[in-house]
């Protein structure tokens, strides 16, 4: 057989042509291989072999490098393989064929490159946002998930990028506005209990949640409408319970033991830039704009 043609083979029929004509059989039901008797039973020549491990296979792994199939070539096997159903069967060798599958760094950068630049279509999201709905994960692959992540190292390149991504405020806008949309801020039972509550005073129409506007560019807890008020709920341990005071010597004694215990814990420098900063701030820019004001620490 000369290189590069392919077996095919259709009831028992077996047939050697070029790559070229591949999607035409395909699409006729023939299928790749040889079903002659003799090579029943035998092992593939590459099986288990890599282009690490065998000059053959390097070879041909760098005759391949660059050599880009014509377009008509790519849309025949787009359209062979379009609707196509695995079995489950077939799902679960391909799976078993990636169990202890090692991937280089290379491989890895490559694939990394590939995929910078990519845009993903809103319609491809929804499908893959709807694939998802009702997915749950075991409780076995989510130890797995934990354990890998526990292990995993991040660049601080992958770090800084993120810290800027995350500190953008079209990233924030977005960020509030899907969880506004799906009703999923991290909202604690108490915070519910008390929006609830100003519901049941002013009516759901008066109230907004995650309010922010040019007097206040921050995303207030609650907005009363009607009063123009503003409500910070701070409930939450990383604010300590009341409005830091740099005066106050019960406060820096806390403040040093928060920053004893950030030296291991990114929670607690977090902690420590809310309390001391962020609420700080928050509350200079009520006072400067005249705002009608309240942060509650406790229900």
């Amino acid at each position: 057989m000369k290189k590069g043609r392919k077996y095919i083979n259709k009831d028992g029929v077996n047939k050697v042509i070029d790559p070229e004509e591949l999607p035409y059989y395909l699409n006729d039901g023939w299928s790749l291989g040889n079903t002659n008797a003799s090579h029943k039973g035998m092992t593939a020549w590459n099986k288990g072999l890599t282009k690490d491990t065998s000059t053959s296979v390097a070879k041909i792994s760098s005759s391949k490098i660059g050599v880009k199939r014509g377009e008509e070539f790519s849309k025949h096997i787009s359209d062979v393989l379009t609707g196509r159903t695995l079995s489950e069967e077939h799902k679960r060798k391909i799976s078993q064929s990636h169990v202890g599958r090692l991937i280089s760094e290379e491989s890895k950068q490559k694939m990394s490159q590939s995929k910078m630049g990519h845009e993903v279509s809103k319609e491809t999201r929804r499908k893959i946002s709807n694939s998802k709905i009702d997915q749950h994960h075991s409780e076995e692959a989510k130890k797995k998930i934990s354990s890998a992540m526990k292990s995993r190292i991040v660049l601080q390149e992958t770090k800084d990028r993120l810290s800027v991504i995350h500190k953008d405020p079209k990233f924030q806008e977005k960020f509030n506005e899907t969880k506004r949309q799906h009703n999923t801020f991290n909202t604690l039972l108490p915070e519910e209990l008390y929006y609830n509550s100003l519901i049941q005073i002013y009516g759901e129409d008066d109230i907004i949640r995650q309010y922010k506007d040019t007097r206040y560019p921050f995303n207030c807890d609650f907005y009363i409408k009607s009063l123009d008020q503003f409500i910070e709920l701070n409930l939450h341990w990383t604010h300590c319970g009341h409005p830091y005071n740099s005066e106050s010597d019960e406060d820096a004694k806390l403040l040093e033991e928060l920053k004893i215990k950030a030296e291991t814990s990114d929670f607690y420098k977090k902690a420590i830039y809310v309390w001391t900063e962020l609420d700080v701030k928050k509350q200079q820019i009520a006072k400067e704009n005249h705002l009608n004001y309240e942060v509650i620490y406790e229900l």
